[in-house]
């Protein structure tokens, strides 16, 4: 059997595919889960995100995917609301006060 011989384009590319196939395969772990966990705009995000990662980098998407997984799983913080003045002044202009 004779050894595959490729340019360096051929590589690149070859490369870029191989990596942009990693990224669906963990991209869809962050799809899945977003969208069962009601955050499919952040799994729809970590899926794309994932796909062009591994299209840079092989080893990426397994970075990107943990991520996504983390931010989707993660329980959001309640807003606390501070009430700093209970009696407001107030600033209404009169027609009778004319600002000069």
């Amino acid at each position: 059997m004779e050894p595959i011989k490729l340019n360096t384009r051929e590589a690149i590319l070859w490369l870029t595919l191989i990596g942009g196939v990693i990224g669906v395969v963990f991209g869809l772990v962050p799809l899945i889960y977003g969208r069962i966990k009601g955050k499919a705009k952040l799994g729809i995000i970590g899926f794309i995100v994932s796909i062009v990662a591994g299209a840079i980098w092989a080893v990426l998407p397994l970075i990107v995917m943990i991520t996504f997984v983390f931010l989707i799983l993660r329980k959001d913080k309640p807003t606390e609301v501070v009430v700093v003045n209970d009696e407001p002044i107030d600033v209404a202009i009169n027609d009778d006060e004319q600002v000069h």
